[in-house]
Formats: structure tokens, C-alpha cells, sequence
């Protein structure tokens, strides 16, 4: 949450879970696939926005074998530990993503 004029506002990722899990509580009332889109979008959104990019040439696709462009690190907040998760990004998939929000 972020503090704004001493009241605590909801952020983006609270407020796009917030929408996702009311989605999923009304079954029926949205098609499952826009939900899963919505969920898949805001797993890679967060990567995007919160995630150290770097040249990703060194990684080879597992299917296709082409190497992507970008690689996004994004280090764990809530522990010391020094875990971190990396994903993989093309051109394309970037703007696949852009055009998904």
C-alpha cells in the first residue's frame, strides 16, 4: 500500500488481485479464459515493472532455441534470503504484453 495524504491507497497489484479473486468468486460471470489472461498478464506485469533488466542473448528458448532479448531479475522483498526469480523476454513478448493491458 502507499501512503498518500496520511491515508493508505491500495496499489496497483493489491488492486488487480483484488479484481482477479472477485472474478474467480463469481463463476460464471466472466469468461475463465479472460480470467487466466488477466492473471498470466499480472504475473509478467510485475516483472516488467519491478524487475532489473538485463541482455538476455546468453538464454536460448527451450522450444525454438532462438535467444530472447531481455531477461528481468526481480529479488524478493520480504526476506533476507537471496532469493530471486528471472524470466525470459523477446521483443515480441514485450509488446504482446503492452497490448494485453
Amino acid at each position: 500500500m502507499v501512503q498518500a495524504a496520511g491515508v493508505w491507497v491500495k496499489g496497483y497489484d493489491e488492486t488487480s488481485s483484488s479484481l482477479v479473486k472477485a472474478l474467480n468468486g463469481l463463476k460464471g460471470t466472466a469468461p475463465t479464459e479472460l480470467i487466466q489472461r488477466l492473471e498470466n498478464t499480472l504475473k509478467l506485469r510485475y516483472f516488467v515493472v519491478h524487475g532489473f533488466f538485463a541482455d538476455g542473448s546468453f538464454i536460448n528458448h527451450p522450444e525454438t532455441g532462438k535467444k530472447y532479448d531481455f531477461i528481468s531479475m526481480e529479488r524478493s522483498c520480504r526476506t533476507d534470503a537471496l532469493e530471486r526469480e528471472i524470466v525470459a523476454f523477446t521483443k515480441n513478448a514485450l509488446e504482446w504484453l503492452a497490448q494485453e493491458f
